[in-house]
C-alpha cells in the first residue's frame, strides 16, 4: 500500500487463485491471497504440518503450494469420520 494509506478493504465476488500483494515501501515484503469457494483449506505451521478438518466422506485432490517451489497434489479418499495423512515433498 502507499505510505499514505494504513488499511485497505477488498470484497471478492469470485474465486481467485493466489493474488500477490506487494508492499510499495518495502519491496521484499509481499502477501498472497487465495479466495476459495469452500472452507476447506489451511496454512502450514512452523513444523510444516497442516490439518483440514470436517471434510465430508469422498475423494479429494489436495494441493500444497510454495511460493518458490511450486505446487504438489495428492488424491485422498475419506470414509465417514476417517482421517488420513498426506506428505508433500518440495525440493529445489
Amino acid at each position: 500500500m502507499p505510505a499514505s494509506r494504513t488499511e485497505a478493504i477488498e470484497t471478492f465476488t469470485s474465486v481467485e487463485d493466489f493474488i500477490t500483494i506487494n508492499c510499495d515501501v518495502h519491496p521484499w515484503m509481499k502477501a498472497y491471497v487465495n479466495v476459495s469457494a469452500h472452507p476447506f483449506f489451511n496454512v502450514t505451521g512452523k513444523d510444516g504440518g497442516f490439518r483440514i478438518g470436517d471434510l465430508p466422506a469422498g475423494t479429494y485432490e489436495i494441493e500444497a503450494w510454495h511460493e518458490r517451489l511450486g505446487t504438489r497434489t495428492a488424491s485422498v479418499t475419506l470414509g465417514e469420520g476417517a482421517s488420513e495423512t498426506l506428505d508433500f515433498a518440495f525440493s529445489r
